[in-house]
Parts: structure tokens; sequence; C-alpha cells
């Protein structure tokens, strides 16, 4: 599996009054890299987020099995952040155009994907409090901007 991030990158904007710096890494899960290299481009993706991070996105796709690998991708993103790390925690899932025509059977059909989702994958929900949003892409920027909204409140709210 190969990342779609070569290096960490950051960008800065506004979302409903509200600054947002995103700092993207590249997947725990490249095969291309050694694990030192990857865990050294998520210490630096720390730094350039300073004084946060304050929220962890963990994007997954729908439709796809969660592999060992992604787990233990993960189990290494809580030895480097320690237990903390979920209370900042959201899970991602894209490809919601995969479930359905609307946001709303998208959305119906991806929490009954959670209520059925194997053990590994229950437990990384779990410590995340079950913060969870579906993304679709190809949705219309009316449509992401809602999404993006629920991602903010989920944040917030918990």
């Amino acid at each position: 599996m190969r990342s779609n991030t070569a290096k960490c990158e950051r960008q800065t904007g506004k979302r409903s009054g509200t600054l947002i710096e995103l700092v993207d890494t590249p997947g725990l899960c490249d095969t291309d890299e050694d694990d030192d290299v990857i865990l050294r481009a998520v210490g630096k993706s720390v730094a350039m987020a300073y004084p946060g991070p304050h929220l962890l996105v963990l994007a997954l796709r729908t439709g796809r099995r969660f592999t060992q690998e992604e787990y233990q991708a993960y189990v290494k993103l809580k030895k480097l952040f320690s237990e903390e790390m979920s209370k900042y925690l959201i899970i991602v899932f894209n490809g919601m155009d995969a479930l359905g025509d609307t946001i709303d059977e998208q959305k119906k059909a991806l929490d009954e994907e959670v209520k059925k989702m194997p053990g590994e994958l229950k437990q990384v929900l779990q410590d995340a409090n079950y913060r969870y949003v579906g993304m679709n892409n190809k949705a219309a920027p009316r449509d992401k901007e809602i999404l993006l909204q629920e991602v903010m409140i989920k944040f917030l709210v918990s």
C-alpha cells in the first residue's frame, strides 16, 4: 500500500470563522518506507502543528477490510502519542459515495457498517469515543461543507 502523501505538508484555512491548520503526514502503512522514517515524519508533523495537535484524524476506506497492518500502525501511533491520543482522535471513512445516493442514505449505511465492525476496528472506534464521520469526495461542495461541519461538531462536543 502506498500513501498519497510523500512528505509532511501544512495547509491553513478558515471554515465558518474557525482557523484550521491541517498537517498531513505520510501514511503509517506506507510499505515503501522504514518505520523509523515514517515515525520521524509523524514527529515532524507534531512540531509543525504546534501548539497542537488538537485533532488526530485516522482516514480509512469504507467497504474495505481493516487490515492487521493498519491496526499495527494505529498501535504504533498510540505508543508515540500515548493513551492521551484517544481524546483527540476522530475516524474519517472515505468512499461514502459507494454507500448510497444521498448523504442521509450514506450516513445510515455507515452507522450500520460501524455496528458490524470487527474487533480491532471496533476497539479503535471505542478509543475514539465513537467519533467518526464519513466523507464523500465526489459530493457537491455544499455537501462537503456539511460533512466538514459534522467533523468540527463531533470534535468540539466530545
